[in-house]
């Protein structure tokens, strides 16, 4: 394990709730470290080695993780494109009808709204209704870092996810690129008042 504060879980392993997550919680080797230094096959085969046997992992369709306790779902340029044109909506329509802004404190971000019970708005009885274009922070669920900073997190993740252990084997490679891809997913920073 590592030095650190490991952020608490909410219930259902859900993906909304760890939006920020992203950058994991190791605070010896930072993300800006690790590009700067070409740290980041480093950080991401040192600190991360213990799935180089790869991982089972397959989704359930289960939707835990979208929803059922409050959370955030981060969304970049490139999503903020997809999800309007599969809709058929307006860029504009879209962010007025489906999301919100989030105060970081000297920036805001921007993210899907919440039904009333926290489910992510777009989770149906049937699943993911945009999952051909569901959000990067979804569709890589459960390959974050923080998740494969540790085997014990891991196996955490595992007691709410019944996808995890299930499956196909995941190679290290694998991970390694879908980990990395997180890593360098640009959300939408908000500046001044472009949504209200």
């Amino acid at each position: 394990m590592f030095d650190g504060e490991v952020p608490e879980r909410s219930k259902g392993a859900d993906c909304k709730s760890v939006g920020l997550a992203f950058e994991g919680p190791n605070p010896s080797l930072s993300i800006t470290e690790a590009f700067q230094t070409e740290g980041l096959s480093v950080y991401l085969g040192v600190y991360m080695a213990w799935y180089d046997r790869g991982v089972c992992f397959e989704c359930q369709r289960c939707g835990h993780c979208c929803g059922g306790s409050p959370g955030y779902v981060f969304l970049s340029d490139e999503d903020l494109e997809a999800i309007p044109a599969y809709l058929g909506v307006g860029k504009d329509e879209f962010i007025a009808s489906y999301c919100r802004k989030v105060d970081m404190g000297s920036y805001s971000q921007l993210s899907l709204v919440e039904k009333e019970d926290y489910d992510c708005v777009f989770l149906t009885d049937k699943g993911c209704s945009i999952y051909p274009v569901r959000p990067l922070q979804c569709s890589t669920y459960p390959f974050w870092p923080y998740v494969f900073s540790d085997r014990a997190l891991w196996e955490a993740e595992g007691e709410e996810c019944p996808g995890i252990g299930k499956g196909p084997v995941h190679a290290a490679d694998e991970i390694r690129g879908k980990v990395r891809a997180t890593l360098l997913h640009k959300v939408k920073t908000i500046v001044d008042a472009e949504v209200e």
